[in-house]
Order: C-alpha cells, then structure tokens, then sequence
C-alpha cells in the first residue's frame, strides 16, 4: 500500500474453551478516521483488551491521530481519538500496556513543531481515555528555530499494580547521542519528568515490570558496548548495573521479567559467536 491508505483492523478472538471467535472488524477501512498502520495489541489475564493504531481523518491525508478501542470481556467500546487537538501531526508507533484489570496505558510519538514527542493517555475499567500527557522534555526551540532533539523508539510496560514505566530515546542529532529516559507512572501521583539513565545508548532499550510494580530495563551503551540492565522498586530510584560487553555489531540487549521480580537479559558476546544471558535475582 502507499503511506495513507485505509486499511482494516481486524480482530479474532480466542477461547480456549470456545476456539476462536471469527473474523470481526473494528475498524473499518473505508470509514473515516481511516486506520493507517499496524495497531498495537494488549491482552489483559482478566480478558480484557485494547487496541491502537494511527488513523488519518481524510483519505490518503498525511496528518494521522491515535485512535484506540476497549474490549470489556464481552463487547468493544467505541473507537475514540486519543490527540483530538493534534496540530499538522503525524502519528506513529502506537503502543499498549495493561494492569489485567481493566486499566489501560497507551503510548505514541507525533512529530509535530518541536520534532517527534512521545505522549500518553489512560483508561481505567469503564472510564474514558485521558487526555495526553507530554512525556519528553520538549525542545526549546521549534524546527524553524534549531531544535535538535527527537523521541525515538520508545517502550512502555505496566504492572498490576496500576503502576507504569515508559523508556525514551532522546536523539540528539547535532551531537548524535542517543540519550536513555525513563519516565515512571504512579495511579496515585500520575507521571513523573524524564529521569535519565544514560547519556549515550545504542538508540533502543527494552523495560518490563512485575505483578509487584517493580521495573526493569536493559540497553546498550556507547561508546563502551556495555549490556547494562537497571532496575528500580516501586516507589524507589533507578539502580543501574554493568552486565558484560558486546561486540560493536550489537544494538540490543533482550529483557524478561517474571511476576515476582525474576529478571534474565540476554546479550550477544564479545567476540559475536555466543549469545550470553545474564539472571537477576
């Protein structure tokens, strides 16, 4: 397809007690606002979901919004537009967490005056969508004025808690450094300002959180090839960790987190032919 054309978003369902439900569109590709790009998926344990994708009002229009629907366990809500305000935006990379108890965080970038920016809005069970939360720092400057910094590649996680982690890559393309930040959510004092972990990474990194609100990430830095990992308790500060090196070839070091707090990163070795896994009790 061409950048703009509607395509359908498609739902089937399974149950493993009923098989698969059948095909059931919940977007339609030829009703405005008209999905655009592969949307994003959360499953909660308490068979709950969301969906999310960037939409454009008009046909083949470059401007997009992030829309997303809520599944109840039983029916999908209405699609609502999460950025109603956008300004010349283009909306991309939609992301979905879940607490598996209803709630829903949903994540994405829009390249707007100040370059690519990454916001957020939330759902609690049966409520509406919030409005979006500015996650970055934003530029001084507009584009017109000299700004040099963008979001990029973006991770987000939640845990049954209501709690939530959000990593931010802040490219700075005059320095050329990608720049690790990590935004937290708390249900009782809402989001946090950027917190950053590492000056210069590879440019992507990968977060998780446990059943008990604590998170985890892992990335690589430059110019060491380190694997680093960093974890935090909820409620408490990042702790990071060097994990070993990496050879120049490698981009990503691979994250898993169990729901009491078991942590494994896996990362390729130095010399490239093994790859390594690092356990974190």
């Amino acid at each position: 397809m061409t950048f703009g054309d509607p395509v359908a978003i498609v739902i089937d369902r399974f149950d493993p007690a009923k098989g698969w439900s059948g095909r059931q569109e919940i977007a339609s590709g030829s009703v405005a606002p008209y999905p655009i790009t592969v949307p994003a998926l959360s499953l909660g344990d308490d068979g709950t979901a969301a969906v999310a994708w960037a939409a454009s009002k008009a046909f083949r229009d470059a401007h997009s919004i992030a829309v997303a629907r809520t599944f109840d366990g039983t029916s999908w809500g209405a699609p609502v537009t999460l950025n109603p305000d956008f300004r010349y935006v283009y909306t991309y990379r939609p992301l979905l967490a879940t607490d598996s108890r209803g709630a829903f965080i949903a994540s994405w970038q829009e390249y707007d005056a100040f370059g690519n920016q990454a916001y957020a809005s939330r759902t609690t069970p049966g409520g509406s969508w919030s409005a979006p939360v500015l996650l970055n720092t934003p530029d001084v400057l507009p584009d017109g004025g000299g700004t040099s910094h963008e979001q990029l590649n973006p991770a987000l996680a939640m845990s049954r808690t209501g709690d939530a982690v959000a990593l931010l890559t802040d490219h700075d393309w005059k320095a050329n450094t990608y720049a690790l930040d990590m935004v937290t959510f708390s249900p009782q004092t809402g989001w946090s300002a950027p917190v950053q972990l590492d000056p210069s990474s590879a440019g992507t990194g990968s977060a998780q959180m446990d059943d008990c609100g604590n998170a985890a990430i892992a990335w690589i830095s430059l110019p060491t090839q380190d694997a680093m990992s960093a974890r935090r308790v909820r409620g408490g500060d990042w702790v990071t960790k060097r994990l070993g090196t990496v050879p120049s070839s490698a981009q990503w070091a691979i994250l898993g987190v169990g729901p009491s707090g078991q942590t494994a990163v896996t990362y390729r070795s130095p010399d490239d032919h093994d790859q390594r896994a690092n356990v974190l009790e």
